[in-house]
Parts: structure tokens; sequence; C-alpha cells
């Protein structure tokens, strides 16, 4: 086999009596390994496939299993003897390269099966594989960790919103100022988009965070109107996005009496300094674990940059951006023969999020392998409490024992672990929360990795629960990318 000189050939070059093969590394994580069987192990492996297939032969002009052999090698040997090849390589693969430590990512590919002059036999594979990987040191990362204390005027903020959020809504047919909620239909429209697929969504322009270039688009629309603003794809190029105003509702806030404020804190409260020193509380709270998001992403994004050389095979890449691009189609409601079409419209920063967010999941699988992390009683005992706290007639050892087999669950409290010990480690330098989110564009690249870390649903604190504005505003506070229409 003639290799290109641009080809790596790697460390697995292997030898024996009757068998010999090579690993050829053709791009990252892409190898190809060629197996020469020789014709000495071959040819015992053929008779006894043409011994056990005989007595079942039929031709005519022959009794059944009385084909002389050479009949049957002329007719059939070459099926038969590609089958007995097929078993060698399955051999080989179960035996000999195993012993490689090559981990494979799927079955594969046999792109080659040539027989020689001298009876052996050559089979390519193509495979897709991780390579083996060298962690490099990932405690003392260097990150900055962003405080904020709550202020009044927050706090007064947040007084208005629940203010509205429990307000009487009336049906209206004008929009005149930011007490309103609205309902319309949308439809982005652009070159990749050419015909018009309507969605329904509710916008409350009273939000903290509404983009007020948006909001003027709406003030002094009526039920029935139509305009369109403009938006950006995913790809991030240019489009229209109509909208059409189905709804309106103005909303009369409602006074802080005693009477409400007992109600909305189901009789905790009853007086609006009380309330004001709970939201406060609650404030900081949801400012601290934000913080505590901001820490994790930069620990994730240093320890992708580390290891930025360690090659994300592209099949697994594929497979996630198809994964992406189904979900688009489940959330915009539009039929699977779209998927095709979608996959060639599909960013090239996907390609890259889903690399960088693989590359994640093994390097945190691979730092819980290097600490021998283990999880222990006290890491599922909430979970359990929680369980039971539903089903009391449950036996906390057979809830443990559920737990312990749910593979997803394992591997999340596995990687929350290892998340609490990368912050433990990790050399913090405090900066005001504000500055920090300026300055951070896109928080959270590895978004959906953060929240499966660093679940806090076993929490037994949930009066957070009682307070449903906070965590929506608290997100429109911190978030610099709320200038999409669809976004509340």
């Amino acid at each position: 086999v003639r290799v290109s000189p641009s080809v790596q050939i790697i460390d697995f070059r292997y030898r024996r009596i009757l068998l010999e093969y090579k690993i050829i590394q053709i791009e990252p994580s892409v190898r190809e390994v060629e197996i020469t069987f020789s014709a000495e192990e071959l040819k015992p492996r053929y008779d006894a496939a043409y011994k056990k297939i005989l007595p079942s032969v039929e031709i005519k002009g022959f009794r059944k299993g009385k084909v002389p052999l050479p009949m049957v090698k002329k007719m059939f040997g070459a099926s038969i003897e590609a089958e007995v090849n097929e078993e060698m390589v399955n051999e080989f693969l179960a035996k000999e390269f195993r012993q490689t430590n090559i981990h494979l990512i799927d079955s594969p590919a046999l792109t080659k099966m040539d027989k020689n002059k001298d009876g052996s036999v050559v089979c390519v594979l193509k495979i897709d594989a991780f390579d083996e990987l060298t962690l490099k040191e990932y405690k003392g990362l260097q990150i900055q960790e962003p405080v904020y204390n709550v202020e009044d005027d927050k706090i007064e903020i947040e007084l208005a919103w629940i203010a509205r959020e429990n307000g009487e809504k009336i049906d209206a047919e004008e929009i005149t100022d930011d007490d309103f909620v609205i309902t319309y239909d949308y439809s982005h429209q652009g070159a990749d988009n050419p015909e018009p697929h309507y969605h329904e969504n509710t916008a409350k322009l009273y939000a903290p965070a509404f983009p007020m270039q948006l909001k003027q688009n709406f003030i002094n629309k009526k039920v029935g109107d139509k305009f369109f603003v403009d938006d950006k794809n995913e790809a991030g190029e240019a489009i229209q996005t109509e909208i059409i105003i189905k709804n309106i509702q103005k909303v009369i806030p409602a006074e802080y009496t005693s009477e409400f404020i007992g109600k909305i804190t189901e009789g905790k409260l009853d007086t609006i300094e009380d309330f004001r020193e709970e939201i406060s509380f609650k404030l900081q709270e949801i400012y601290d674990s934000k913080s505590r998001e901001y820490m994790i992403d930069q620990l994730l994004r240093q320890l992708n940059d580390l290891h930025s050389d360690y090659a994300i095979p592209k099949a697994i890449v594929e497979a996630e951006v198809k994964n992406q691009a189904k979900r688009m189609l489940e959330n915009y409601k539009l039929p699977d023969n779209f998927l095709d079409t979608l996959m060639t419209q599909m960013p090239p920063e996907a390609y890259i999020d889903s690399e960088r967010t693989i590359r994640i999941e093994y390097l945190i699988t691979k730092i819980a392998e290097a600490e021998n992390l283990q999880i222990e009683d006290y890491d599922i005992e909430p979970f359990i409490q929680s369980e039971l706290g539903r089903n009391p007639s449950l036996s906390p050892n057979w809830v443990k024992e559920k737990l312990l087999e749910n593979e997803h669950f394992v591997t999340s409290v596995l990687k929350k672990k290892v998340i609490d010990l990368l912050l433990d480690f990790a050399e913090t330098t405090e900066v005001p929360f504000e500055e920090y989110a300026s300055n951070n564009k896109n928080p959270n690249l590895y978004e959906d990795l953060v929240d499966d870390y660093d679940d806090e649903d076993y929490d037994d604190d949930d009066e957070l629960d009682d307070f449903e504005y906070l965590p929506d505003d608290i997100e429109e506070e911190v978030s610099t990318e709320s200038d999409e229409v669809t976004k509340d």
C-alpha cells in the first residue's frame, strides 16, 4: 500500500506468523486499518466452511450433498470465502485490535477485500475513533468571579414587575404604553425561507429587558395590524420578520396591600418592608447563581482551549449537528423532509460549537476517571429524599438502587462533582457583575452543559418558585442576546 507523504503512520504495526496488520492515520480521528491474512491461516478456515456447506448444496444433476467440491468452489467459492474473510476481520477486531486501545465510535467500514496470487487476503477498514487523550493541567485555572450587591433600584423594578404580573388584564384594541400583553403571529422571511410559516408568541411590553427598539414598533398598533421588523436568521443573515397583532390586553398593576402581599407569599409576609427584604434576598441568590454559571463557563472555555488540539471525530460532530437540526424542525413544526435542506444551511458555527461541546463532555469524563471520582451516599441522599417526599411508600434502598441504575443520573452527578472540583481548585479574582456581563457578549457557550452539571433541582429550598417573576426577569437582565423578535 502506498502512503502519501502527508499521511502519518502511527505506531501500530503488528505481525504474527499468520497475520499482519498496520494502522494508518489518514486524518484526525480517522484511521485506515490494513489486515493481511496469510494463506496458511485462511486454508483451514475455508476448508471448514466448505465441509459445513457441502451437505446442503443442491445442483441439478446431483443428489443433495453429493455435489463435487471443485464445482461448489467454482459456483459458490467467492461468497463462501468472503464470509470467512469477514469472520476473520470480526475476530481481529475482537482480539488483536483491542490491544491498540483505540476507542471505536461506530462499526468500521470494510472498504477493500483483495486476494493475492499467493493466496493471502488483504482487507482494509476505515474507522472513526477517539485518539488517546493526555489531560493537561486542569487545576489552578484562573477565572474571574462576578460579584453583585442588590441595590434599591433593582428591588423597585421587581416590585413593578410583580404588580403587573399579578394585575388585572383587560382586552383592548390599541397599544398605548408599556403596560400591555400582546399575542401575535410572526414569520421569518428571507431568501432561505420564501414561504411564510406563522408561529404564535406572547410578549409583555413591561418586561424590564424587553428591547426598546422592538417595543416602539408595537406602540400605537391595533388588533389586526401587520408590520415588519429587521431580524437575523440562524446563520446571522439579515431577514425580515412579519408580525401580525392578534390580541391586546391592558394590564392594571396590583396594589401592595397587606392582603395582596400575604397572597403572593402564601401567608409568609404581610408588610411591604418585609417583602422588599425577601426580594433582595432572592435577587442576591439568583445573581450568585448566575455568577457561578459565569465561572463554570470560564472553566469550560479554558478546558476546551487547553485541549483544542484534540480532534473530535467528524462522524460524532455531524451527528450532533443533525440532532440540532431535528430539534429545530420540531420547534418550528416543520415536516421531516425539510431536514436535508436544513442541514445544508446549518452555519459553520453549529459544527464548531458541537465539536467544543463534545470535547468538553469527553474531557469531563476523563477528569472523573483521573480523579477516581465515585458517587457517595451524600451525593444522592437529596435525590432520595425528594423522591420519598413524592412517594412516601417507596423504600429508600429501592430508590437508591434505581437511581444508580440510571446512566444519565450517574453521569450528571459525576459531571457536577468534576465541576465542583475545578471550581475548588480555581484561582479567582473578584470583578463587578455588570462589568463582567457587559464584557462577555456571549455567556454560557456551554449553556446545556452548565445546566446539566449544575442542576440544583434536589435543593430543599424551593421558595424561589413562589416568585415566578424572578427567574424570567433576571435572565432578561443579564442577557445580551435579547434582540430576537421571538424572545419575550
